[in-house]
């Protein structure tokens, strides 16, 4: 069970993005790896994931799910462009 974050089973790893040791990572996998499969980095542009971002923050609200902070906020959106696909 994920923890209370979500009404899914977790995802197995081989199912996460990769971003070995970091705070991104924890975060990607604890919260939102919780509720689905993570997309790879390299799906969107990197002006596209900044919106995926604060959609998902709007569902985790819309489901009384813990909010992520600013910083959690921040570090996957950087995360998610540095790793995003070319334009």
């Amino acid at each position: 069970m994920p923890s209370g974050n979500c009404d899914s089973e977790p995802q197995s790893p081989e199912s996460t993005v990769s971003a070995q040791g970091s705070q991104a990572d924890n975060v990607l996998n604890h919260l939102c790896g919780g509720c689905h499969v993570l997309p790879k980095p390299a799906t969107k542009t990197a002006a596209e994931w900044p919106s995926v971002v604060w959609r998902m923050q709007t569902h985790r609200s819309q489901r009384a799910m813990r909010l992520l902070s600013e910083t959690e906020i921040n570090e996957i959106t950087e995360y998610l462009i540095q790793n995003a696909k070319e334009q």
